[in-house]
Parts: structure tokens; C-alpha cells; sequence
């Protein structure tokens, strides 16, 4: 399995590895792709980007899909990432969130 996706932002090209993703951010029909160091946006709609990733990449809200390795703890209906970045759970999303957790 290829682990890694190539994001085009502007006139750049990136190959990222999966395991630099930290989030991916639905808008519309564009999605914003959160590394930590970088924040890219991409014309791929987030469902087309959701086929490609791996396993350790959960869908946790309509608009949000966070990479597990990222996960720091859950907290107030948000998981909180290793970078203190807060990312809201959808309610039909956190039993089976919690679940995949544990």
C-alpha cells in the first residue's frame, strides 16, 4: 500500500508521507490539510482524499478526519491533537471513536 499522497497547493507539488498528517478540514469543495508545519489547501474534496488514506486515519466528523498517531486525549466532545490543536467529534461519531480507542 502507498503510504504516501500528492497534494498539489499553487505551483508547488508535495508528496507527503501519511504519517505527516496530522489533520484534513472539509470547506466546501476545497480541503485544508494540517501537518503541523505546514497547512496546505487542496481543490480535492476531502471523500476523494479519504479513499487513499490508511487505517490509522479516523473520520470523526462530517467535515474532519484525524490521523490517530496525532491523538493526544478526548476532551469536552473535542479530541485534542499532540499539538494542542482541538477538533470537534460529531455526536453519531464518539461511541465508535471511544471504542477504537480503547
Amino acid at each position: 500500500m502507498n503510504n504516501r499522497i500528492l497534494i498539489r497547493y499553487g505551483k508547488t507539488v508535495y508528496l507527503l508521507n501519511f504519517e505527516e498528517i496530522m489533520y484534513l478540514e472539509a470547506d466546501g469543495r476545497y480541503t485544508h490539510i494540517s501537518t503541523g508545519k505546514l497547512k496546505l489547501t487542496t481543490c480535492k474534496n476531502i471523500g476523494a482524499l479519504e479513499k487513499k488514506l490508511s487505517f490509522e486515519f479516523i473520520r470523526i466528523h462530517n467535515k474532519y478526519i484525524v490521523n490517530s498517531i496525532f491523538i493526544k486525549r478526548i476532551f469536552n466532545e473535542k479530541l485534542v491533537l499532540i499539538n494542542d490543536d482541538e477538533i470537534p467529534i460529531s455526536i453519531r461519531k464518539r461511541k465508535s471513536l471511544k471504542d477504537m480507542l480503547k
